[in-house]
This record gives structure tokens, C-alpha cells and sequence, in this order.
């Protein structure tokens, strides 16, 4: 079964027709460009797909530098360099638990996954 999370914000074109009376006394009317989703008015899709692609690989090799910078560094022990690991790990989480599904569901908008699936991913992006 398919679910179309955005149906509720769907927005239909006949909503921004209007007619308008100008200056001469002629009735014209006037349409907006029209828009399919409210999340889709402002930015371009493949736009978002781009700046989700070099967020991932930026954030995921700058993530296995510093753990690579840790686990060679003689001082690995001292508590700044324990906070620093705890910030790494924290921040390739949000990596793969938030971004990378963000990524996926740009690409078709419709889940498949069903419902349990879903509950699931929210929780681990909260």
C-alpha cells in the first residue's frame, strides 16, 4: 500500500484563479504559476537532491578524517579528545539516520515502506 504523506498539503490551481476587473472595464483573468505541493514552491528538486549529495559526502569524509585523526592520535585518552569522538559519532548519525533517508525520499516522494517502517525512521531522526 502506498502513502502519499503531502496529500494534505496538496494545493489546487483552481484555488488561485481570479477574476479581475482592470482599469478599461475589462474582465481578465489572472492565474498563478501552479503549484503542486507547498514544499515545492520555493526550491527546484534537483537543487535539493545536489546540496543532500554534498552535504552526505562532505559530512561523511570529514567523519572518518577525524576518526581516523583519533584513532592514530598517542593522546586519544584525554577528555577533550573523548568529547570530540562523541561529536564525530553524533554527527555520522545524523548522517545516516536523517540525511540519508531525506535523500531517498526526494527522489520519488511516495512511501513504500509501510507503516511500522516509518514510525521507526521518524523516531531514530528526532
Amino acid at each position: 500500500m502506498d502513502y502519499d504523506i503531502d496529500a494534505p498539503f496538496l494545493l489546487y490551481e483552481s484555488a488561485f484563479n481570479a477574476s479581475i476587473s482592470n482599469a478599461s472595464g475589462n474582465n481578465s483573468v489572472v492565474t498563478e504559476p501552479e503549484v503542486t505541493n507547498v514544499n515545492d514552491a520555493y526550491f527546484d528538486k534537483q537543487l535539493r537532491i545536489a546540496v543532500l549529495y554534498i552535504e552526505i559526502s562532505v559530512g561523511l569524509f570529514g567523519g572518518a578524517f577525524v576518526c581516523l585523526w583519533l584513532w592514530t592520535n598517542p593522546r586519544r585518552k584525554s577528555r577533550v579528545n573523548t568529547a570530540i569522538t562523541h561529536l564525530t559519532v553524533s554527527d555520522l548519525l545524523v548522517i545516516t539516520c536523517a540525511m540519508l533517508p531525506q535523500l531517498v525520499w526526494e527522489y520519488d516522494r511516495q512511501w513504500c515502506a509501510g507503516w511500522l517502517v516509518c514510525k521507526l525512521l521518524k523516531f531514530t531522526q528526532v
